[in-house]
């Protein structure tokens, strides 16, 4: 078997409170020779993504202790992360004023509804975005 050689280096943090989800997406990941950090909360989050530098982070927006958005918001305002690709998972609306707000302010590269895509079409996602920011 012939390994895609373009995605053996990226290194993409998924943080997903959903075991299920975050189990099914890291093995597809991993599949494509992407490496994979998962995290189930947004605490730790920004902080890794400061020291290691991911080259995507998936990020839902229902999480405990804090949310998304904030995660978000703190990347965009920081200047070492600011740059870091992030795609929005959930299964919010993006139509609700607090998601508006903070998508408005801080976008991410995608917003994805979970109920509307499948795992092929977000590897998809990721391979295309992974690519846009190569070439930015």
């Amino acid at each position: 078997m012939t390994k895609d050689l373009t995605t053996v280096s990226h290194h993409i943090f998924l943080v997903e409170d959903d075991a299920a989800l975050s189990k099914a997406l890291r093995k597809k990941l991993e599949k494509k020779n992407y490496t994979v950090t998962v995290f189930d909360n947004g605490v730790e989050v920004f902080q890794a993504v400061k020291s290691e530098k991911p080259d995507l982070v998936l990020l839902d927006i229902q999480l405990p202790l804090v949310d998304g958005l904030e995660v978000l918001e703190n990347l965009r305002k920081d200047e070492e992360t600011k740059n870091v690709p992030v795609i929005m998972l959930t299964n919010l609306n993006h139509t609700s004023p607090k998601i508006l707000k903070t998508t408005n302010a801080y976008p991410p590269e995608l917003y994805l509804v979970k109920s509307s895509w499948t795992l092929s079409a977000l590897l998809d996602q990721i391979k295309s975005t992974l690519e846009k920011d190569k070439n930015a």
